[in-house]
C-alpha cells in the first residue's frame, strides 16, 4: 500500500555505560535525545528500563494521556508479541514437568474430532509452533477482521476449526514464517492441557513466583488507571486489543518494572527467583536468516562479539521491546503507547556496536512559517476515488491517504518534505501562476504526481451499500486465482460476504450493486464477471488504479 509501509523508527544513537559498583547509568545526552524524540515525534510516552548485575534504572517521559499522570516504571502498556516469550516459557515449563514434550505432535493435544494438517506426511510439533516453523499462515483463514479490536471475537471453537481446515503453506520444520496463528494455538493447547485459562497459567507459573503483579490480561480498576492510552502511528488515539483463543500470541499488558524482573530471571541475577525452565527457551533451534536464529519464542541475533536475545511487540496502539545480552548480563525493556518500531533502539542499547539511525533521520526538519505551510493544505488526487489530504495542526503538516492514518510531513526545504518512518519524500510543485498545483510522492522507487483539487473540493463519500439476497451472494463463493499465484477465497458467513487473499485474514466486502463490491478497510473494489450462461467465472480487483483479474478455480 502506497505511503504506509513497515515502520523503521531509529530514535537515538547512544550507549549506556554501567557505573562501576552501581546500577546502569543513563547518560544525560541520552535523556535529552529521548526527551526530544518523545516531544518531536508526538509519541505520547515512552519508558526505558535497563538491568545488569549492579542494579537497574528506569527512564520515562510523557504522560498516560494528555491530562493524565506522568508515566513511570509502573505504568502499564500492551506488550503485544512479547507475550510469545511467556507462551514459550510455559511450554518449557510443561516439558520440565513431564506434561508435554517438545517433539510431541499437536494432534495429541487437540480435542477429539479435530486433526491437524500435515504436509509430506510431516506432523506439526509443539516445537514447530514455538519456533514459527509449523507451516501455518500468519493468521487463521477463518478470522474475520471487522473492527479495531481484531482478536476479540476469535474463540476456541473457531481456532480448532481453523486448524482442522488449514492447508499447510510449507512442510513443518522446513521454513521459518512468523505466525500469530501458531503461537496463539500453542498457548491455547498448553492452557487446555492444564484445564485452566492462558492468563491464569501465566500468572501462576511465571508472574507470581517472580513478583510480577502488573503483568496481566485483565486489568483491575487500579491498574486501568495506570494504563497509558493507545495511539496509532500518526499519534491519533486508537483502541486497546483483547484476546480469547489466540491470547498466547499477544494478549499481555505489563510495566517496565515487571519486565525488568522477568529479565532478571532470564539473566540469573542474584535477586531473581530461580525458574530453571526459562533458560531452555534460550537454546537456538533453527535459522531465520544468515544472522538471526530462533529459540523458543526468542529471536537470537549473533554479532561478531556477542549474542543478543530479543523480541518486539505491537498492537493497535502500543509498541514494546524486550531483550538481553548474555555476555554483559544486561537486559533492556522499551515500552511506548504508540504504534511504532523500537527494535533499533532496543538492540543498540544492548550493544552500542549495533547500527542505529542517527537522530537526524527522525528530526522534525526545519521550521517554516505557518503561512507558507497553510498554502499547502488541501486535497491532492491519487486516483479517481483516492486522495492525499494535507492538513496543518500546530504548525505541523500531515498527509493522509484515503483509508490510512495521517502521518507527519517534515520540511527539508520550502517545497520538499519527508517522512522517514515510511521512507517517503514529498515535493510540492507550483503552477505557472505561482500557486501550488501538485504534490509529487517519491516512495519505494516509484514517483506519483497528484494534482491539487480546487479549494472547495469535497472528496466523494463511500459507495452506497445495497442488500443482496442470500441466493445471489452464494453465487460468488469459491476461489479465484491471480496471475501471480495468489488466491482470493470468497465465502458467505453470518455477517455477509467475506474475502481473503492468500496470507491475509478475511475481510468483509459490501455490495454497491449486483456483481460489484467494495472494501471498507481499504480503497478497493471487486468486480465479479459472468459468462454467457450467467455463471460467475472470474473477479477483478480494482486498487490503486490497477486492475488485477483472477479466474475462478
Amino acid at each position: 500500500m502506497i505511503f504506509r509501509k513497515a515502520i523503521r523508527m531509529g530514535l537515538i544513537l547512544f550507549a549506556v555505560s554501567p557505573a562501576v559498583g552501581g546500577p546502569p547509568e543513563i547518560p544525560e545526552d541520552l535523556q535529552n535525545l529521548l526527551r526530544r524524540s518523545v516531544e518531536s515525534k508526538k509519541i505520547p510516552s515512552m519508558v526505558v528500563g535497563i538491568v545488569n548485575p549492579q542494579g537497574k534504572s528506569v527512564l520515562s517521559f510523557g504522560r498516560t494521556q494528555p491530562d493524565g499522570a506522568e508515566v513511570d516504571g509502573d505504568t502499564l502498556y500492551e506488550i503485544g508479541s512479547v507475550t510469545k516469550i511467556f507462551t514459550s516459557a510455559l511450554l518449557a515449563d510443561m516439558v520440565a514437568q513431564g506434561k508435554m514434550g517438545l517433539n510431541d505432535p499437536i494432534d495429541r493435544y487437540l480435542p477429539e474430532g479435530f486433526q491437524a494438517p500435515r504436509k509430506e506426511d510431516v506432523a506439526i510439533t509443539l516445537t514447530h509452533l514455538a519456533t514459527h516453523r509449523s507451516g501455518l499462515p500468519r493468521l487463521p483463514e477463518n478470522m474475520v477482521v471487522t473492527g479495531n479490536d481484531p482478536y476479540v471475537d476469535y474463540d476456541r471453537q473457531k481456532l480448532h476449526e481453523a486448524v482442522r481446515d488449514q492447508t499447510l503453506l510449507t512442510t513443518p520444520g522446513k521454513q521459518w514464517a512468523y505466525s500469530n496463528f501458531g503461537m496463539g494455538l500453542l498457548g491455547d493447547l498448553i492452557a487446555q492441557t492444564n484445564r485452566t485459562t492462558y492468563e491464569d497459567l501465566v500468572l501462576s507459573r511465571i508472574c507470581k513466583p517472580l513478583g510480577m503483579n502488573d503483568t496481566v490480561m485483565t486489568l483491575s480498576e487500579r491498574q486501568s488507571r495506570r494504563l497509558a492510552a493507545p495511539h496509532d502511528l500518526s499519534g491519533t488515539r486508537s483502541h486497546s486489543w483483547h484476546f480469547q483463543a489466540l491470547a498466547g500470541a499477544g494478549a499481555l499488558r505489563s510495566s517496565a518494572n515487571d519486565m525488568l524482573r522477568f529479565l532478571e530471571a532470564h539473566l540469573g541475577l542474584a535477586d531473581a527467583p530461580n525458574l530453571p525452565f526459562l533458560s531452555e527457551t534460550h537454546t537456538p533451534r533453527a535459522d531465520i536468516d544468515a544472522k538471526v536464529k530462533t529459540g523458543l519464542g526468542w529471536m537470537i541475533l549473533k554479532t561478531e562479539s556477542e549474542t543478543l536475545w530479543f523480541h518486539d511487540g505491537q498492537t493497535g496502539g502500543y509498541s514494546a521491546f524486550l531483550g538481553f545480552n548474555a555476555k554483559t548480563r544486561t537486559g533492556v525493556v522499551v515500552l511506548a503507547n504508540q504504534l511504532t518500531e523500537l527494535n533499533p533502539l532496543g538492540l543498540h542499547l544492548l550493544n552500542p556496536k549495533n547500527p542505529a539511525p542517527s537522530f537526524a533521520d527522525e528530526t522534525t526538519g526545519i521550521e517554516l512559517p505557518g503561512e507558507l505551510l497553510q498554502g499547502y493544505t488541501g486535497h491532492y488526487q491519487l486516483s479517481p476515488n483516492r486522495f492525499m489530504h494535507v492538513t496543518l495542526r500546530k504548525n505541523q503538516l500531515f498527509g493522509q491517504l484515503t483509508g490510512q492514518p495521517a502521518l507527519p510531513m517534515f520540511a527539508e526545504s520550502e517545497t520538499k518534505f519527508f517522512n522517514r518512518q515510511v521512507a517517503a519524500e514529498l515535493v510540492f510543485e507550483n503552477g505557472s501562476d505561482g500557486s501550488v498545483a501538485a504534490l509529487v510522492l517519491h516512495q519505494g522507487g516509484a514517483t506519483i504526481r497528484m494534482a491539487r483539487m480546487p479549494a472547495d473540493f469535497t472528496p466523494p463519500g463511500p459507495p452506497e451499500e445495497i442488500q443482496l439476497g442470500t441466493e445471489v451472494l452464494k453465487q460468488y463463493e469459491g476461489q479465484y486465482k491471480l496471475f501471480n499465484g495468489g488466491v482470493f477465497t470468497v465465502r458467505l458467513d453470518e455477517s455477509g460476504l467475506v474475502v481473503q487473499l492468500t496470507g491475509q485474514p478475511f475481510f468483509p466486502v459490501f455490495a454497491q450493486k449486483k456483481d460489484v463490491f467494495f472494501y471498507k478497510v481499504v480503497d478497493a473494489q471487486l468486480h465479479f464477471e459472468r459468462d454467457e450462461k450467467g455463471e460467475v467465472v472470474s473477479l477483478v480487483l480494482h486498487q490503486n488504479g490497477m486492475k488485477m483479474p483472477a479466474k475462478r478455480k
